[in-house]
Parts: structure tokens; C-alpha cells; sequence
């Protein structure tokens, strides 16, 4: 009898699961129909968007798909991965750039209550109250955690943001391998593009703050090294990734998300840096250029970007919301645009979440089917109306 019950009880949860992951998105999609904004003023869509990104900072909840698919299987798998799975997504890269987003539109804003609270809610989950990280480092993703807290520390003073950037800075240094690189992932045989969205910008913060020129080196050797082993030699755009014992170029080059950590790094050390202390700057200039000579190419019919630019078909044409934020933030970054692209508009909701944005990649050529809300997106579109006002305002 006890063998019967088992096997109701799986039975009963299978079903559920299956309901759960593959009948109730369809039936929400079907028959609840989201609202999103018309064209609209910058300042009014901006607090929206900032609204939004409020809710989404004091949320238990993850809002970015972080499996290739939402469907029975991926429900079953996270299940089983349980605790840990969690423990990442808590500490992800979309996390640290809602925070970061946040917090700056709130600083320029001078929001001053919402910046406390953003701030506050950034001690509690982040850093421990000697400056360490409340968490293990085990990620080069999580250094946007030490870009948050350096921008903080200019903020605030407070040395305990100091300690925690210095933690992280120390362990970048101590994974750099013989190439002059930092590995993505340690024992990995190909080294990902991400990578030079994650830590660049922060090497750059870091070594402008405090004078550090091997922390801007660092920065430099990784995109020197993308630009001389990643990159599509035509187009311009960067591989997914570079095998590093044969140098060769592994994975699409017009993965969007790609193509946007490759742009961040890139515009990122152009738009902060000069000739005094970048040796590389007018060849970095000269590829950034090129950069956007071929997005501009790319986009949709309107104007922004899918998963997949220039693929003729499906995920090149629909509209994914982490690529078009990326492009439009290191547009605006670089100095190359200035005005507001109000046809994002037309995929933010009219509470300001900005929607579809594809799931979290789970390897090489295995891309997520999954769209949804994201803190990534979020972040990234704050910092993007942040650029856009810091030009309004003639602010650096």
C-alpha cells in the first residue's frame, strides 16, 4: 500500500510540475494580456523604470530565467540542485547590476531616502559590517558586487567599502594566469567573453580611484586579448569564446548578450580613460567605432536588437531586452549617441519593468528559449537613462 501512495505521490507531483513550467505560462501568456508603454517623456518613463527596479531590489524573488528553457525538466533539475542553485542566483551578475543601476539613478536623482534604503538593503545581503563579502567569491561575475561597493566608498567614504573592494581587487590579481589573463571560469579550457564585461569596468573604477596603472593594465591585457584572438575580422564582432591552448574562435559572433559584454568592456575604458594612461586608446577607439558601425546594422525594424543580430529568422528579429539596453548603455558610454531611444518604450510595462529579456546561457551554443522580466535588464537600462542625464546635465 505504502509502494501505491509513492507512487500517487510522485505521480501528483510530476503533474504539478508539468502544469506549473509548460500549461500555466501558455495560459498566462494567452489570456493576460500585459500592458506596455507608448512613447512617452523621458523623465516621466524613467520613474517607472525606477519604481520598478525598486520592487525588484527588495524582492526575494528571481525575476531572470536561469535555464535554458521554463519547461518540466529545468523545473526538476533546479529542485534537485536545490540550496546551491539558489545561493547563485542571490549572487549573479543580475542582481549586482539592478543594485548598481539603482543606486546611481538614485545618486544623480539625489533621491536621497531611496538611495539610503537601496544602500541599506546592499549592506544586509552583500557585506558584513568588518567590509568582508558575505559570501564566498568563487566567480568573476560577482566583481560588479565590488563595482557597486567602490562606487559606495565615493559616495559615502565609508571604509568598510574600501576593504570589500580591496578583497576582490586582491583576488582578481590572484587568478591571473601566464597569459596575463584572468580565466572565467578556473580549469576552463576556453576563456568567455563575459568576462570583459564583468571585470573591466571595475578595473578601470578601481585604478582611476586610486591611482592603481596595473589595475588599468589588467583591464587593457583582456581586451587586447579579445581583440587580437575573439573577434570576427570583418564584422567586427567578438566570438563567444577563444579555445586557449589552440586560439581557436569557438561559438557564434552575433550572440547580442556577447556582443554587449565585449561593447561594455570596450566602451567602458574608452569613455572613462585618455592617451595619458591608455597606450592603447586611439586602437581601442578605432575598434569601438568599428563596433557600432556594424550594431547599427543590425537592428529591427524598430531600432533595437534580438537575441541573435542579423540572423534573418525568429530570435535576430524579436526583441530581446538585455541585448537592446547593453547597446543603447555603451552607445550613450562611448559618446557616439546622446538622445533617448524612445522605442524601448514599446517593450517596458506600464508599471516600468522592461520585458524579454532571454535567459542566462547555460554553455556554448546552448541559448536560452526562455524570456521574461530581468534584474539584469533593469540595471542596465537605469544606467542607461543615468548616461543619458549625466550628458542632459554636463556631468562625467
Amino acid at each position: 500500500m505504502s509502494l501505491l501512495y509513492l507512487s500517487l505521490g510522485v505521480s501528483l507531483f510530476l503533474n504539478l510540475m508539468f502544469i506549473y513550467f509548460d500549461i500555466y505560462p501558455y495560459l498566462r501568456k494567452r489570456f493576460v494580456k500585459e500592458q506596455y508603454c507608448s512613447k512617452e517623456f523621458i523623465d516621466s518613463y524613467a520613474k517607472k523604470v525606477f519604481k520598478a527596479s525598486k520592487i525588484m531590489t527588495f524582492s526575494n524573488k528571481t525575476f531572470m530565467s536561469m535555464t535554458a528553457r521554463n519547461d518540466v525538466i529545468s523545473g526538476i533539475y533546479l529542485f534537485i540542485k536545490g540550496r546551491k542553485f539558489k545561493e547563485f542566483k542571490k549572487y549573479s551578475y543580475p542582481k549586482a547590476f539592478l543594485f548598481l543601476g539603482s543606486l546611481k539613478y538614485a545618486s544623480i536623482k539625489e533621491d536621497k531616502k531611496y538611495f539610503l534604503e537601496i544602500k541599506n538593503r546592499f549592506d544586509e545581503l552583500y557585506i558584513s559590517e568588518d567590509g568582508k563579502p558575505s559570501f564566498n567569491i568563487n566567480k568573476v561575475d560577482q566583481t560588479v558586487f565590488a563595482q557597486i561597493a567602490l562606487f559606495l566608498y565615493k559616495e559615502t567614504s565609508e571604509i568598510k567599502y574600501k576593504k570589500y573592494i580591496d578583497i576582490f581587487y586582491n583576488y582578481l590579481q590572484s587568478l591571473k594566469s601566464i597569459d596575463r589573463i584572468i580565466l572565467y571560469r578556473k580549469g576552463s579550457k576556453v576563456q568567455y567573453v563575459d568576462i570583459l564585461g564583468m571585470i573591466c569596468p571595475f578595473l578601470i573604477d578601481y585604478g582611476l580611484e586610486f591611482n592603481n596603472q596595473k589595475a588599468l593594465n589588467l583591464a587593457y591585457d583582456h581586451m587586447n586579448y579579445w581583440i587580437e584572438k575573439g573577434l570576427d575580422n570583418e564584422s567586427n564582432l567578438p566570438f563567444h569564446c577563444v579555445h586557449l591552448a589552440s586560439g581557436t574562435k569557438v561559438g557564434p559572433s552575433n550572440w547580442g548578450r556577447g556582443i554587449g559584454w565585449y561593447g561594455m568592456g570596450l566602451a567602458y575604458i574608452v569613455g572613462k580613460t585618455n592617451i595619458d594612461n591608455n597606450p592603447f586608446y586611439e586602437v581601442f577607439s578605432f575598434k569601438l567605432n568599428a563596433l557600432f558601425s556594424t550594431i547599427d546594422k543590425l537592428k529591427n525594424k524598430n531600432s533595437l536588437w534580438g537575441q541573435f543580430p542579423g540572423n534573418p529568422k525568429g530570435n535576430g528579429l524579436y526583441f530581446d531586452g538585455s541585448v537592446s539596453t547593453i547597446f543603447l548603455y555603451i552607445s550613450v558610454l562611448a559618446g557616439l549617441k546622446t538622445e533617448f531611444n524612445s522605442e524601448i518604450c514599446k517593450y517596458t510595462t506600464i508599471d516600468g519593468f522592461i520585458d524579454f529579456t532571454s535567459g542566462d546561457t547555460e554553455g556554448i551554443n546552448q541559448y536560452s528559449r526562455a524570456y521574461s522580466k530581468s534584474e539584469f535588464s533593469q540595471g542596465i537600462l537605469l544606467l542607461y537613462l543615468v548616461e543619458l542625464y549625466k550628458k542632459e546635465i554636463g556631468v562625467k
